[in-house]
């Protein structure tokens, strides 16, 4: 109240002043506002070993709202006899939401594929929140490469 009235002696009314004090606490805070992130993007491609479709391969997908990135992961799908896949796009609906943090937000996701002889690292990708980009990979189980990501991280995957 004291600020209120020190404000207002100098030229600046209640009204000005609530909206100057809105500007703050949104900008500054978590508010309620329902809305949704994105937590893994769409992913599609194809797996291969050598060249020839990699039928049935397990799809494990992890990532950092959950979880550690590079963690084990329950199952999410199988490739299909000519090795394609597509795993959904998934999203999560938060209550509250904060200015400056959510857009600049990232989330981490990796995803695994085991042919049933062996787990490997096919893709690790960075996304935000707002972001709604298809990821589209082409692996190959035989030709490994060396992934560095923009945060730090090295490691062999199998997927471009």
């Amino acid at each position: 109240m004291v600020l209120a009235l020190t404000l207002e002696s100098k030229g600046m009314n209640l009204r000005t002043i609530g909206a100057l004090l809105s500007a703050v606490v949104f900008s500054s805070a978590c508010v309620p506002l329902p809305h949704s992130v994105t937590l893994t993007p769409e992913i599609s491609g194809r797996v291969v070993a050598s060249g020839n479709p990699a039928p049935n391969a397990t799809l494990s997908l992890t990532n950092s709202y959950r979880q550690d990135p590079c963690a084990e992961a329950s199952p999410v799908g199988s490739t299909g006899p000519e090795g394609n896949f597509r795993l959904e796009e998934e999203r999560q609906f938060c209550t509250f939401y904060a200015p400056l943090v959510a857009p600049v937000s990232i989330v981490v996701f990796a995803l695994r594929i085991n042919d049933g002889e062996k787990s490997v690292l096919g893709y690790r990708g960075v996304t935000t929140y707002d972001q709604r980009t298809p990821v589209q990979l082409n692996c190959d189980l035989r030709q490994p490469y060396l992934l560095k990501g923009g945060d730090g991280f090295q490691g062999q995957a199998v997927c471009r």
